[in-house]
C-alpha cells in the first residue's frame, strides 16, 4: 500500500475501457474497478452504470426502447417526461426517465440505450430528484462521449434485461437483482432475482473490524494481566424504546459498579468502569436493548507505559542536576541558559505527567460507549441508507476503520497518550480529545475532494453544523453535534484517485473548549505528516 502525493487530473479527463467501450466518467464522479462493465458514483451516491451486450435478437433502437418502456411501466415506474434522443459519437441513442416515490423522496431512474448492428449499450443512473437534477447534464455529456467502435459484448446472457437491474433501482440509487432473458423482457415477463450487485443495506451494514466481537458472541472475560498494562474498551449499538430512560439506566449501572459517567450526548452515553468489572458491566449494558452490533478493543500499552515513566524520571533527574549546576554557576549568561533549560524541562515534565495520568486512568477504568437508536427511527436519518459502507460505519466515539497507515508518520507531541502497535493508532489527551488513524479501501476510486463532499453530504443530517476543512493533503469535514452541550467531530482523508486505500484521520472533541485547545495543533500535525 502506497500513498502518493500527486496532483490528480479531473475525473472527466480520465477515460476507461471496459470490453472495448471507451467512456469518460462524469465530472465529480469516482469510478469502480470492474473489468466487464463501467460503473461510477457521485459523492451523494448517484450511480452511473454502462454495460455492453450483444444485440440479440438483432433489433433496432426503437424496438428495444418500446420493450424497455413496456417492462418498466408494468413494474410501477411512471414516465418522467418524453424520451430524449441523442448521438453517441455518431450512434443513435435514446434516454428514458422514470419517477418512483420512496419514503419522503421522489427518485428519478434514468435508462438509456445506444444500438449498433452488433452491440447494445445499456446505461442506468438513479438518485433522489434533487441530486439527479444536479448531475443530469454531466451524465448526458458522458453519454454523448460513448464510443462503441471497438466495443464487444460482456460475459453473461445477451439481451437488454440481463443488463437492466430489475425492480427498485430508483428506490436506493443502487443496482438491484437482474431480470430474466431478452425474450422474457421483450414480452413483458416478470424479472428473476439472482443478486447482481450489493444493495444499500448490504454495503452500509456495520461489519466488525479488528479487535471486534460480532453480535451473538460473548465478550471475552477480562483477566488480570500481571505486570502487563492493558486498556479495554467496548462499544455497542442498541435499539431501545426510550432513549432517555436507557441513558439513565446505563448511568446507574456504571455508578453501581464503582464507575462513573464520562459523557452523555443526544443518543449516546459513555461510561467508565473498573477494568476488573468490564466484562460483567458490558453484558449489563447490552441487556438494555436489541443489539445491532458490539465491538471490543484491547491494547497492551506496557511498553509505552514503561518508556513514558523512564522519560519522566530522566527529565526529573536532569532538572535536579541543572538546579545543582545553577547554584555553582556565577556567570550571568550561563545562569540564564540554565534557567531557560529548567523552564523547558518543567513544561516537558508536566506534559509527560499529564499523558501518564491519562494512560493510568484508561488502564484502571475501561470505557464503554452505548449508541442508542429509537425503535422507530426516522427513515430520513437512517445511516443504513448511506451508499458508502465506511462512512456509514463512522462513529465519533469508537474506531471503525481498518489497520493504520504504515508509511504515514504523525506526531502529536507529549500532550497525548499514544497507543500505536504498528497496526492501530489511537491517542487521547487529558481533557478527553481522542485521535484515530486508519485505512479504508478506496472504492470507488475517488480523490480527497470526492470523499470530502461525500462525508458532508451523507453525515450532515445527523449533526447541527458541518463545514469543509483542509489540512495539507488531507481533506475532510468538521461536524458539531445536536446536543445542548455539543461535541465536535473532525474527519479527514488522504488519497488520490489512483490509491488503493485511503488514510482516514478522526478527532473527537468532547466540547468546544477542547476543540479550541487542540484543533490548530492537529491541523499542523496533518500538514506536517510524512507520507512515503
Amino acid at each position: 500500500m502506497k500513498f502518493r502525493v500527486i496532483c490528480a487530473l479531473p475525473l472527466a479527463m480520465l477515460f476507461f475501457s471496459c470490453a472495448g467501450l471507451q467512456i469518460s466518467a462524469p465530472p465529480g464522479f469516482a469510478a469502480y474497478s470492474f473489468d466487464d462493465w463501467f460503473e461510477a458514483v457521485s459523492p451523494e451516491g448517484m450511480r452511473y452504470r454502462v454495460r455492453v451486450i450483444e444485440n440479440k435478437p438483432a433489433q433496432t433502437l426503437d424496438f428495444w426502447s418500446e420493450a424497455l418502456s413496456t417492462h418498466l411501466t408494468k413494474e410501477g415506474y411512471l414516465p418522467f417526461g418524453a424520451a430524449e434522443r441523442f448521438s453517441a459519437q455518431g450512434d443513435d441513442g435514446l434516454i428514458h426517465e422514470w419517477v418512483l416515490s420512496y419514503g419522503h423522496e421522489d427518485y428519478i431512474y434514468m435508462t438509456a440505450l445506444v444500438v449498433t448492428d452488433s452491440v447494445l449499450a445499456v446505461i442506468e443512473s438513479a438518485a433522489e430528484q434533487s441530486v439527479y437534477r444536479s448531475h443530469r447534464n454531466a451524465i448526458v455529456s458522458s453519454l454523448e462521449a460513448l464510443d462503441l467502435t471497438d466495443a464487444k459484448p460482456g460475459p453473461g446472457p445477451g439481451g437488454v434485461s440481463s443488463s437492466l437491474q430489475g425492480n427498485g433501482m430508483a428506490k436506493s440509487a443502487l443496482f438491484f437483482p437482474e431480470a430474466a432473458g431478452a425474450a422474457d423482457f421483450a414480452s413483458g415477463g416478470a424479472p428473476a432475482a439472482p443478486a447482481a450487485a450489493p444493495s444499500v443495506r448490504s454495503m452500509a451494514a456495520p461489519s466488525p473490524g479488528a479487535g471486534s466481537v460480532q453480535t451473538g458472541q460473548s465478550a471475552p472475560p477480562v483477566e488480570p494481566a500481571g505486570d502487563r498494562k492493558q486498556v479495554y474498551s467496548g462499544a455497542c449499538d442498541l435499539v431501545v424504546d426510550d432513549i432517555t430512560e436507557t441513558k439513565k439506566t446505563i448511568s446507574l449501572i456504571a455508578e453501581d459498579a464503582g464507575g462513573y459517567v464520562e459523557a452523555i450526548f443526544e443518543n449516546t452515553v459513555v461510561i467508565r468502569v473498573p477494568a476488573a468489572r468490564f466484562d460483567s458491566v458490558f453484558e449489563q449494558v447490552l441487556a438494555q436493548g436489541e443489539i445491532k452490533s458490539k465491538r471490543l478493543e484491547t491494547y497492551d500499552v506496557t511498553e509505552y507505559f514503561v518508556d513514558t515513566k523512564i522519560r519522566l524520571e530522566l527529565s526529573e533527574r536532569t532538572k535536579e542536576r541543572l538546579y545543582a549546576l545553577l547554584e555553582k554557576t556565577q556567570n550571568v549568561k550561563e545562569r540564564l541558559k540554565i534557567l531557560q533549560e529548567i523552564s523547558r524541562l518543567t513544561e516537558e515534565i508536566e506534559r509527560i505527567r499529564s499523558a501518564l495520568a491519562t494512560l493510568e486512568q484508561q488502564i484502571e477504568f475501561s470505557r464503554i460507549t452505548a449508541n442508542l437508536q429509537l425503535r422507530r427511527a426516522p427513515v430520513a436519518q437512517d445511516k443504513m441508507n448511506i451508499p458508502f459502507g465506511w462512512i456509514a460505519r463512522l462513529d465519533p466515539l469508537y474506531p471503525t476503520t481498518e489497520s493504520t497507515v504504515g508509511n504515514l508518520t504523525l506526531s502529536l507531541g507529549d500532550d497525548f497518550a499514544v497507543f500505536d502497535d504498528k497496526t492501530r493508532f489511537r491517542a487521547e489527551a487529558a481533557e478527553g480529545t481522542r485521535v484515530r488513524l486508519g485505512t479504508v479501501r478506496n472504492s470507488p476510486e475517488g480523490d480527497g475532494t470526492f470523499w470530502q463532499h461525500a462525508l458532508i453530504h451523507h453525515l450532515k443530517p445527523f449533526y447541527a453544523e458541518s463545514s469543509a476543512v483542509q489540512a495539507g493533503e488531507f481533506r475532510g469535514a468538521l461536524f458539531v453535534s445536536k446536543d445542548r452541550r455539543p461535541f465536535l467531530y473532525f474527519v479527514a482523508v488522504f488519497g488520490s484517485g489512483e490509491d488503493e486505500d485511503l488514510a482516514v484521520f478522526e478527532a473527537f472533541f468532547p466540547d468546544e473548549a477542547a476543540y479550541e485547545r487542540r484543533m490548530d495543533s492537529l491541523i499542523d500535525a496533518l500538514e506536517q505528516a510524512e507520507v512515503k
